[in-house]
């Protein structure tokens, strides 16, 4: 029989607490096969998330933060977690999602391979009301590899070199046996913040030779309704994770990687569009050209540079959507002023994405940055 620990994270989530611990609770799969516990660590909550635990004690473990503590990084709360977990296999998720009634089951059997060592799960983009739900949406869609493979992918060091692509691990649907996750010490506490410390874990994993397995069709629903402005403070802790994981990696994962294939850093169309503007200022300087058609004719760079990008874009958009089975389509089409307002958002973005690592990186620079981390 093997021995499986869920292990969830949770932190002032009581409107999708319940549903996430129902939809475990629930889970289908052999009891003669499989020995499962669930537990939730709370990273400290101020709402009523521990009355809803409560009401689950009979079902579930549940892991409060330690007295003396300040609020629990991800990090630290999985690590709590998986110290007081007796399962071989640790499967991780946030109390923000809601698992599919197969997803153990499924996640055991890519087990059955002697190889596997850790398994990568998938997600539908983002659920949820609110501006910021929309961008990481299509953000979701339009850039990350785990919406486009279809198809099971081994992840390990020589495959890597041979071009295949790097899915991403997320702390909200991934498993790993147990006797590796003690020999790599868990996720690594540099993370203060929700970002990159699942990423670091998956570094760690692949440089040591493991072998991870995505497995995209055990998707989970992530409910997360974020306002714009609680999105681009997540920017900020994004950036700021891109460097710490080139920092920490020794540059096996760096900001080329970390949204995958539309990374945030990259800012080739912002470069571009930077040297137009220098060479039209420089042009009207130097024939003495009058100011108002200046002035029309940077507009008019913006608009043929906004219009081409827009074309691309809504080209992406339903060529990945035409792939799909499904609603996806009639779900996820958008009017091109939708789609304007999503890429002109994204491209502001990347500009703060990029300004925090260049200050992340002068901050190491100067010494500001503490050289020692420990795991």
């Amino acid at each position: 029989m093997e021995k499986v620990s869920i292990i969830v994270t949770s932190y002032n989530n009581s409107r999708n607490l319940e549903d996430c611990i129902k939809s475990l609770i629930s889970q289908d799969y052999d009891q003669g096969l499989i020995n499962l516990e669930i537990i939730i660590v709370d990273s400290g909550s101020t709402d009523s998330s521990i009355e809803i635990l409560n009401k689950y004690k009979d079902k579930i473990k549940i892991i409060l933060r330690p007295e003396g503590f300040p609020r629990l990084s991800p990090a630290m709360a999985r690590n709590i977690g998986a110290k007081n977990a007796k399962g071989n296999v640790l499967i991780f998720t946030d109390s923000d999602c809601i698992s599919p009634k197969n997803s153990t089951k499924d996640t055991i059997d890519c087990f059955r391979d002697g190889k596997i060592d850790c398994v990568i799960g998938n997600r539908e983009p983002d659920f949820g009301q609110g501006l910021g739900t929309f961008m990481r949406r299509y953000d979701f869609i339009l850039y990350s590899n785990k919406f486009t493979i279809s198809e099971q992918l081994l992840i390990n060091k020589e495959n890597i070199k041979k071009d295949v692509p790097l899915v991403l691990l997320s702390g909200n649907n991934f498993a790993i046996k147990k006797e590796l996750w003690d020999r790599l010490g868990g996720m690594r506490s540099v993370f203060k913040n929700p970002a990159g410390e699942d990423i670091m874990l998956e570094a760690d994993i692949i440089k040591r030779g493991y072998n991870i397995l995505f497995c995209p069709k055990n998707k989970i629903i992530h409910i997360h309704s974020i306002s714009l402005k609680e999105l681009f403070k997540k920017i900020f802790q994004r950036s700021e994770a891109v460097y710490l994981l080139n920092k920490h990696s020794d540059g096996f994962i760096n900001w080329r990687n970390f949204a995958e294939r539309g990374h945030i850093l990259n800012m080739n169309n912002f470069y571009i569009c930077i040297l137009l503007i220098i060479s039209i200022l420089l042009f009207a300087i130097f024939f003495k050209i009058p100011f108002y058609i200046t002035i029309l004719s940077l507009f008019a760079v913006f608009f043929l540079a906004s219009t081409i990008k827009l074309i691309r874009i809504n080209h992406r958009l339903e060529s990945i959507l035409d792939s799909k089975d499904g609603d996806y389509k009639k779900d996820y089409s958008l009017p091109l002023s939708k789609l304007f307002y999503f890429d002109q958002v994204h491209f502001l973005m990347k500009i703060l994405a990029s300004i925090n690592f260049l200050r992340c990186f002068i901050k190491n620079k100067y010494g500001i940055i503490a050289k020692k981390t420990n795991k």
